[in-house]
């Protein structure tokens, strides 16, 4: 081999050389940016997950109230029927003695009409 062939193998490995290290130093850029992406990604899915768990909690919570409120209702709304129920039944037993004797007293009305003689035609 000629020194001229030597310098242009030695020219040809450093002109490979530094094409590798400009692929290399691309490469690395290229790594670099979808680090930072992955970074970023992470950070929305984590901000993302945290409000997610607070939206979860929040829903939880007032599944929870509601279901309270509710039982609450219930508990009133069965008072009331039964505070109904009872004023009903006082009521009726009311209405049934008044009945009763309205009903004794037209009977002793009519005897004593029948007794005094106005029954008669």
């Amino acid at each position: 081999m000629t020194g001229e062939e030597l310098d242009r193998a030695i020219e040809f490995l450093l002109q490979g050389q530094a094409n590798y290290q400009v692929r290399l130093d691309e490469l690395a850029a290229q790594i670099a940016a979808t680090n930072r992406q992955i970074a970023e990604t992470n950070r929305v899915v984590q901000h993302q997950g945290e409000t997610l768990s607070e939206f979860i909690r929040i829903v939880t919570s007032s599944f929870g109230r509601m279901a309270a409120a509710e039982a609450r209702a219930d508990k009133k709304i069965a008072e009331s029927r039964a505070r109904t129920d009872q004023l009903i039944a006082e009521n009726n037993a009311r209405t049934d003695q008044r009945i009763f004797k309205t009903n004794a007293q037209i009977a002793e009305m009519f005897e004593r009409h029948i007794r005094e003689g106005h029954g008669n035609s």
